[in-house]
Parts: structure tokens; C-alpha cells; sequence
């Protein structure tokens, strides 16, 4: 929690280029492939960066979505974004994806890195160095 600061949020609007058929799984994979787009830049607004600056590189490490009600992603929805933790070249990121009318239909989550940044991987081993020893 960053007190006196609010996290690093963002607004966008998104919909499919052109008319889906009215099968919910393709509506549900079409939200799917859009809600990862963006989240990877709300992570890096509090550092003042973006993926689109030509030194960055960064990865979804994680990306889980869940559909709360139907909706229609050739229709216009709300994404609504925020990064709550952002730090040792990881980041966390969440959302909310609401309809023209207001209704809550999807909400992902998604852990981000920068591959090759100093952050301990799981197989490497840390060493510990204690006050007073050598």
C-alpha cells in the first residue's frame, strides 16, 4: 500500500475491429487476448515508463481472468486498470472490464517482469551474509 500516493492507474475503451459471431466463447477468447494488452503499462506508470520506449522489454509472467456475466466484445467496453505493487523488476496488475451500462463482466490480474533485471529467479540460490561473520 503506498500511502499518501494513489497506485498507478489508467481508463481505456476497447471492442473488436469488426462483428464476432454470437458464440460466448469467442467473445470470452476475444476479451481474453485484449485484457493482456495494456496491463503491462499501468505496472510501469509509477517509474515513469512505458513498453513502447525502445529500451524496455517486458513479459507477462502470469495473466488469469475471470468472466462474471455475458457481454458482447464487439460492443464497447470500459477497462478500468490499476498496479498496486511495482518494484524489483516485477509488477502486479488487476482490472476491471465493465459494459456501456455499467456491468462488472470481467476482472484480470496479471504478475509482469523485465526479463534480465536483477531479481532472484527460482532455482538461483541467495546467500545471506550476517552481521558479524567473515
Amino acid at each position: 500500500m503506498r500511502l499518501g500516493r494513489a497506485c498507478p492507474a489508467s481508463l481505456s475503451n476497447f471492442r473488436a475491429s469488426g462483428a464476432l459471431p454470437d458464440d460466448p466463447a469467442v467473445h470470452r477468447a476475444v476479451l481474453a487476448y485484449l485484457s493482456d494488452m495494456t496491463l503491462l503499462d499501468t505496472a510501469l506508470i509509477a517509474h515513469g515508463r512505458s513498453v513502447f520506449q525502445s529500451d524496455m522489454q517486458v513479459a507477462s509472467l502470469d495473466h488469469a481472468l475471470w468472466f462474471h456475466r455475458p457481454f458482447r466484445a464487439d460492443d464497447w467496453l470500459l477497462y478500468a486498470q490499476d498496479s498496486p505493487s511495482s518494484s524489483g523488476a516485477r509488477g502486479l496488475t488487476r482490472g476491471s472490464i465493465f459494459t456501456r451500462d455499467g456491468r462488472l463482466v470481467a476482472r484480470p490480474a496479471c504478475g509482469v517482469g523485465r526479463p534480465g533485471r536483477p531479481y532472484p529467479s527460482p532455482g538461483r540460490r541467495l546467500t545471506t551474509v550476517r552481521s558479524g561473520q567473515g
